[in-house]
């Protein structure tokens, strides 16, 4: 019998779901996964519905289709969770339940008794982590030992941090000890969020770890809060109708007043206050770069006022925020998240903060939104239609283009000698084509006349980048405006970590050669240059951000040991990436351990000039390419 992981029982449940065909595309973007993960998923999802008697369909073009939908039982699909998610669940149970036997354990994640003993040693591990023990008694079961506080704050990670918070929140969902307090859970939210005006953003989350720490009153020791406020004081007096112990009141308090919340907080509108001056300053960076009118965003700016100021209680009560879009972010938005991160760093040093990369995370898509709308126009993709098929053809292909994509500049139908004269005086991002044709410097997607599903969802996929790319280009150019001091790529990268392949060469193979010098020295692991890889796989080609130069990192919890830069001109252009492949020239790899000292910006703004990307694809030896500047 096959047993399927959560996810592919998910894609079953949304293929069942469906009407027609689905791609690979579609399935990848709506589980966040690569296609390459797709494939492999449906792989086993056609071993196991083969089991039944069941076809899955694939039609070139089409994409896949579960026959004979009505064979399929939900409660027969058979879910087996991965070591990672058993130790979540594990240790959930730890958590709501004050002992477990091993029997219950392996119950609650469908194993036997001996899988759960041959996971002691991982579950003890991940426990450590929080300076918590596990506690077994023979004969009664396990339990946990620690300070409340490492208790408290391992709950609060797992259902709002964890990768698999979602399996958390099924487990607190269905716990009698949980659901004894949601009433009264509610009740105390609902009090607060109309004292304050506001409403919290995710409640039934926040619920449920306010009735956990209901089941956990008066074992507080010590107090946690470094905070007085009046908006402290409201929440305490409002609690005290239920709790009693003052320890218990602060805790909770600083938990709630770093929640993120919709409506106003009440914000001290005085200079002083830190959130309206970190805020002013963030604003006032991104000014710099690009100007727009604060009083058109008014409300954005606002709401990152709002989030700043709960991201200054989360930072000093050792709140984390889950922030689901946080990889994402750092990869997808890289050039906004490090723009961030370095005015960010400023105020850190002097109000004494310390925020973590989901707060980054969050602050870099207001400051993005911000952007984006303030360079609409500018970002604009220009699209060229070619169409062979005549006119009636290409009338309704250019009238499904324009209800699709409306909000693109759109040329044509043109025919394949049309477009390349069009194409002698204007520049295009690009080119929509029925029919094969050789333009060596713009994207061409080949599509059905008819535009189908799948052509669509290529096609959304690529302008998305296309118009990342523009606001990338554009930050770029702006910012070389406020900077006014030369800076070349030597001041940034050592000649020992600069390195040159020739002959041809795959992508996942050039950021290996690219990371060796950084490995060889003990900068990084073998496990940050794998981690890069997979971010490649799994997020697609965001990395190229200036053209032609992939710039690839990881986590500074994937095997980093130092900051570090290195650098690998290819002497024949690759395509990069394992879908929306992007040509490339040059890998750079970033070693980012120490957030303040992140060189992406630097060496974004020198290899963004056209001029030096051509120096750079003639470079010859080391010293030609350590003197670009910009």
């Amino acid at each position: 019998m096959i047993a399927l992981t959560l996810r592919q029982r998910n894609i079953i449940e949304y293929l069942l779901s469906r009407d027609s065909y689905v791609t690979n595309d579609v399935i990848a973007s709506n589980f966040e996964v690569s296609n390459r993960t797709v494939r492999k998923d449906l792989e086993v999802i056609s071993a196991y519905l083969k089991e039944q008697g069941i076809s899955l369909v694939r039609k070139p073009g089409k994409g896949v289709w579960i026959e004979d939908k009505q064979e399929v039982l939900f409660d027969d699909l058979s879910c087996s969770y991965s070591k990672n998610e058993r130790i979540v669940i594990y240790v959930t149970s730890l958590l709501l339940n004050d002992v477990n036997t091993f029997m219950t354990l392996a119950s609650n994640c469908g194993v036997s008794k001996q899988t759960v003993i041959n996971d002691l040693n991982t579950i003890e591990k991940f426990l450590d982590g929080y300076h918590l023990s596990l506690i077994k008694n023979q004969g009664v079961g396990t339990s946990l030992e620690g300070d409340e506080t490492d208790i408290r704050r391992l709950f609060i990670d797992l259902l709002f941090t964890n990768d698999h918070s979602k399996i958390v929140y099924e487990l607190c969902i269905n716990n009698d000890g949980i659901q004894r307090n949601l009433d009264v859970s509610f009740e105390l939210i609902t009090v607060i969020e109309n004292e304050f005006r506001f409403r919290y953003v995710d409640r039934d989350r926040i619920s449920i770890v306010l009735s956990f720490l209901l089941n956990r009153l008066g074992l507080m020791k010590t107090k946690n809060s470094t905070i007085q406020s009046s908006d402290m004081e409201r929440i305490n007096s409002i609690l005290s109708t239920k709790i009693s112990d003052s320890n218990d009141q602060e805790y909770i308090s600083s938990f709630l007043l770093g929640e993120r919340v919709e409506g106003s907080l009440t914000l001290d509108s005085k200079v002083e206050d830190e959130a309206n001056e970190i805020s002013e300053h963030l604003i006032s960076s991104l000014k710099k770069i690009h100007y727009f009118d604060s009083e058109d965003m008014k409300d954005i700016i606002r709401s990152l006022t709002v989030h700043v100021r709960a991201a200054i209680y989360r930072c000093r009560n050792n709140i984390h925020i889950r922030n689901e879009l946080d990889e994402q972010v750092r990869f997808a938005i890289g050039v906004m998240y490090e723009f961030t991160k370095k005015e960010l760093n400023v105020y850190e040093t002097k109000y004494n903060l310390n925020f973590d990369q989901s707060e980054i995370s969050y602050i870099a898509l207001y400051l993005a939104s911000i952007f984006e709308t303030g360079v609409q126009e500018d970002l604009k993709v220009v699209i060229m239609i070619v169409c062979t098929f005549g006119l009636a053809t290409s009338s309704i292909l250019k009238s499904r283009m324009y209800q699709i994509f409306g909000d693109c500049f759109i040329v044509g139908p043109y025919s394949i000698e049309e477009a390349e004269k069009y194409l002698e005086s204007h520049e295009v991002d690009l080119i929509i084509s029925t029919n094969y044709m050789s333009v060596k410097s713009t994207n061409v997607i080949y599509i059905n006349p008819l535009l189908k599903q799948n052509d669509i969802e290529m096609i959304r996929n690529t302008l998305f980048q296309e118009s990342f790319m523009k606001m990338c280009s554009l930050f770029f150019n702006k910012n070389k405006v406020v900077e006014h001091d030369y800076h070349c790529l030597g001041e940034y990268i050592s000649k020992n970590d600069v390195s040159i392949s020739k002959g041809k060469i795959s992508w996942e193979d050039a950021i290996r050669k690219a990371a060796a010098p950084l490995v060889a020295k003990g900068d990084i692991e073998n496990k940050y240059v794998n981690t890069m890889i997979q971010a490649v796989n799994e997020f697609g080609t965001y990395m190229v951000i200036t053209p032609k130069v992939a710039y690839v990192h990881a986590g500074k919890d994937d095997g980093v040991n130092k900051n570090c830069v290195s650098l690998l001109l290819l002497e024949n252009e690759i395509p990069f990436g394992s879908f929306n492949t992007k040509p490339v020239i040059a890998i750079v790899v970033l070693g980012i351990c120490d957030k303040e000292e992140s060189q992406l910006l630097n060496i974004a703004n020198i290899l963004d000039i056209p001029e030096n990307i051509e120096l750079l694809k003639n470079s010859k030896n080391i010293e030609s390419i350590l003197s670009l500047h910009d």
